[in-house]
């Protein structure tokens, strides 16, 4: 995955739902870009468990497919993609959730707006490297403007 001119990849926030769909969020040092990889809730109530692994077999299939391309391509390739400028946040809150209770989440004011995404592969405990990682990746991207809790 590249960037535009002069853009830097920091990272990736993988499985975060908004609604029924799940996008990895890939963070620059200029914006968050979604990448859907899935819809989420169809599959899984029409299959149940065998529903679960389909779909999480599809996002595999999307990020593959996400691999060689820059992220303007990614943001072409499909409508529901979206960016958001790193300027245009006023302010965000990462909860990690409690282990085995909640899943972690990251909330996003834009214009506004409140986004709130959920972290969907971390649903049954709170994995400590990840959460650390996203801390780290979400403070370099909007230092001053971003709250942490159950850190």
């Amino acid at each position: 995955m590249s960037t535009s001119t002069g853009e830097q990849l920091r990272g990736v926030l993988p499985s975060a739902r908004l609604g029924l769909t799940d996008y990895d969020l890939i963070v620059t040092d200029r914006r968050i870009v979604g990448a859907k990889v899935g819809t989420s809730g169809l599959a899984q109530a029409a299959g149940g468990l065998i529903g679960a692994v389909v779909s999480l077999g599809s996002q595999d299939s999307r990020r593959t497919a996400y691999a060689g391309m820059s992220v303007e391509q990614i943001l072409a390739v499909n409508k529901k993609n979206f960016e958001i400028p790193l300027a245009s946040i006023e302010r965000g809150e990462f909860n990690a959730g409690i282990s085995r209770i909640t899943m972690p989440t990251l909330a996003l004011w834009v214009h506004g707006k409140k986004m709130r995404f959920m972290f969907t592969h971390s649903i049954w405990k709170k994995d400590e490297a990840q959460v650390g990682y996203a801390k780290d990746l979400l403070s370099a991207a909007f230092p001053g403007r971003i709250e942490f809790k159950r850190v």
